[in-house]
């Protein structure tokens, strides 16, 4: 405390472009010893939260230049029992421990084909980065003791404790 610290901050470009449809949102970053991980969505502008799938984009020289934002099939909407469910508000997180990039997001549901999310239950998400694949994986769920199953980590920060175990906030309803 009362050490001074030199910060530099630039802005750069990564993508532009509008359309008046649909617009890049929750683009998120995680730097690593080797590589910047950002991952963002689409959003419908004529829904309410009405959310694409997963992007990712990716820099090796500390954010200078980045890859092309390219869809994770691993991230793409569910359609399942008439309702699409889609992982949005993902936060990506470096887990130093293992050398791994985790993101952590949560779910909104929308009937299929709907406009407008629907009141269903919110689910805590995580994906895994796989390096040799330059990809997330599957989505997966985190598993919530009974009664605290709806819940969500949406724009989540979460923490890396010394001993690598993982703090997630949630919220449930």
């Amino acid at each position: 405390i009362g050490e001074e610290i030199n910060m530099n901050c630039n802005t750069h470009v990564i993508r532009s472009g509008y359309d008046h449809k649909k617009c890049f949102v929750h683009a998120r970053c995680c730097y690593t010893p080797e590589i910047m991980v950002m991952t963002a969505q689409y959003l419908d502008v004529d829904g309410c939260d009405l959310f694409s799938g997963i992007y990712m984009s990716t820099s090796k020289d500390e954010g200078q230049t980045w890859s092309p934002l390219k869809a994770q099939e691993g991230l793409a909407p569910i359609v399942k029992d008439g309702y699409t469910i889609v992982g949005c508000d993902a936060t990506p997180m470096y887990h130093q421990k293992t050398d791994t990039i985790l993101l952590l997001g949560h779910t909104a549901e929308y009937a299929e084909g709907g406009m407008r999310p629907i009141d269903r239950t919110r689910r805590t998400f995580y994906s895994v980065y796989d390096k040799d694949k330059d990809a997330f994986g599957n989505i997966q769920f985190l598993e919530m003791p009974k009664g605290y199953e709806s819940c969500g980590n949406g724009s989540g920060q979460s923490i890396e404790l010394a001993n690598g175990d993982i703090l997630i906030p949630v919220y449930y309803k």
